[in-house]
C-alpha cells in the first residue's frame, strides 16, 4: 500500500479531488481532516486552516493519483508526499487491491 498526503485550502476542494480519485480508481480510500498549517510562502511565515487528505492506493496507481491531484489542485505548489506503508491486516489489503481493479 502507498500513502499519498496533500493539503487543500478548504473542504470543497479536498472533496472534489477525493471524488475524482475514487471515481477514476486512483485511490481506494481517502481520509480528510482539518489542520492548522504554518509554513513559509513567498518569504513570509503564514498560518492557515487547511484540509489534509491521506489517500490510500497502490504503487501502480501513484502516477494516476499524482496527475489527478496536481491537475485539480487550487494551489500552484501543492504538498504531495508519498510513502510506502505496511498493511497490517490481509483482508484490508485484499479490499484495497480489489477496489483499484
Amino acid at each position: 500500500m502507498i500513502l499519498v498526503y496533500s493539503t487543500f485550502p478548504n473542504h470543497q476542494s479536498a472533496n472534489k479531488v477525493i471524488k475524482i480519485a475514487l471515481t477514476k480508481k486512483a485511490a481506494a480510500c481517502a481520509n480528510a481532516w482539518q489542520v492548522a498549517s504554518t509554513f513559509v510562502w513567498q518569504g513570509n511565515i503564514s498560518k492557515e486552516k487547511e484540509w489534509a487528505v491521506l489517500f490510500k492506493t497502490t504503487k501502480s496507481k501513484v502516477p494516476k493519483l499524482k496527475e489527478i491531484i496536481i491537475s485539480n489542485h487550487p494551489y500552484s505548489a501543492p504538498a504531495l508526499l508519498i510513502w510506502p506503508a505496511e498493511v497490517g491486516q490481509s483482508d484490508y489489503k485484499k479490499w484495497l487491491y480489489n477496489c483499484l481493479k
